[in-house]
């Protein structure tokens, strides 16, 4: 897996700010798109290949769905009660 600092500074120059999107995605959607990223973390070419701004891009995105799924299996912990 490629390492990433705890919590990695994103700050996008020259963003347009009032312009955003905003995604709906389920659990399943949410663990895909978290294994795709750490996935793309551990083959990642680094500079001069890619832009170093990316890599603390694809972290900060792969730390906050991470967060959504604990967050998820925090509030969805179902235990079942022995009868």
């Amino acid at each position: 897996m490629a390492h990433c600092q705890d919590e990695p500074e994103w700050k996008p120059q020259n963003d347009d700010e009032q312009w955003w999107c905003e995604s709906r995605m389920g659990i399943n959607e949410t663990r895909m798109m978290y294994d795709s990223i750490s996935y793309y973390l551990s083959i990642w070419p680094g500079p001069p290949q890619r832009p170093e701004q990316e890599h603390a891009y694809l972290c900060f995105l792969r730390n906050r769905l991470f967060a959504a799924m604990m967050e998820y299996n925090l509030l969805n912990n179902e235990v079942e009660e022995e009868e």
